[in-house]
């Protein structure tokens, strides 16, 4: 089966394949029932969204009356929430209970939201609210055998191929191929991930662990091994003894006059200033270090 990855744009309340037509147009906008849903604490207006209530307006948050701040809003399943209302905005019926967002009675927290109990090798679905197979494995024969045509995002028939191929490097789903994901790279759906790792969730388009855990390599954890820095909520080797750390990334330590990014990368009083470690106003640099200058001296001994 040919796979292609076309990408529309579609508005709140369109109808949608996967969350990334959404939040084209708005940011942090989701699709749950192949629908655009707006980003929680927010509610759909038209063909926008719009804040639930003015006094927060930062996306992923919600206003909390009872002690007049805003707190994030937690998906399904999270643990840290203190009031029920971070909970409900990402799922309704949703409530918090023992600081963990607990999905109502017959629900289980899936893919980002309260979905149904599944049966076994079955995975829901946010996008569509159904469960579907996270992999059709041998059921491809049959599938080719029996289906002749599938519909694409315009609905136009295509032709299925006559010939099956290797299924190692897809996830096969709604009739439509996506590469498998490793941990820390981007994904449309959460069988993308799972099918590289069992414990991954498609999660804001990254497959990472789910409850803010992070992956070490070969499981989920809490925190990361002695030695290993986070990113993207991946564990990586740290940095060197001469390289800093910001962002997840390694910087090296530079001396004066030497290209820079960041203040901490400049060595021997300097700061990064347009990209060039500097020396401050009384000294220049001599020997890659700074000293001070001749003139400052002189004004001294003036004095």
């Amino acid at each position: 089966l040919g796979c292609s990855k076309i990408v529309s744009a579609r508005q709140p309340g369109e109808w949608c394949q996967y969350s990334q037509q959404c939040d084209a147009v708005e940011l942090g906008s989701l699709c749950q029932n192949e629908r655009c849903q707006c980003a929680p604490g927010m509610l759909r207006n038209g063909h926008s969204c719009s804040f639930v209530d003015r006094k927060c307006v930062i996306r992923g948050y919600v206003w909390i009356p009872e002690i007049g701040e805003c707190l994030q809003v937690l998906q399904p399943g999270a643990i840290g929430c203190s009031h029920s209302a971070q909970c409900s905005v990402a799922a309704h019926g949703a409530y918090c209970s023992r600081h963990t967002c607990t999905c109502p009675e017959g629900l289980v927290p899936s893919d980002g939201t309260c979905g149904k109990q599944c049966p076994a090798g079955f995975t829901f679905s946010s996008v569509t609210g159904q469960c579907i197979p996270p992999d059709l494995g041998d059921g491809l024969d049959h599938l080719y055998a029996t289906i002749l045509s599938y519909y694409v995002f315009d609905h136009i028939p295509r032709p299925l191929a006559q010939r099956r191929q290797s299924s190692f490097n897809l996830s096969f789903y709604n009739l439509f191929c996506f590469a498998v994901v490793r941990p820390g790279e981007q994904c449309f759906y959460s069988t993308q991930c799972e099918a590289e790792n069992a414990e991954m969730i498609c999660d804001r388009s990254i497959c990472r662990c789910p409850n803010n855990k992070l992956f070490t390599g070969a499981t989920c954890a809490e925190n990361c091994p002695p030695g290993y820095m986070e990113a993207n909520g991946i564990c990586k080797q740290g940095c060197d003894p001469t390289q800093v750390e910001h962002n997840g990334r390694c910087y090296d330590q530079v001396a004066a006059g030497q290209s820079c990014v960041l203040n901490s990368q400049c060595t021997g009083g300097t700061s990064c200033v347009n990209g060039f470690c500097i020396c401050p106003a009384s000294m220049t640099i001599r020997g890659g270090s700074c000293r001070q200058s001749n003139l400052f001296s002189t004004s001294l001994l003036v004095r």
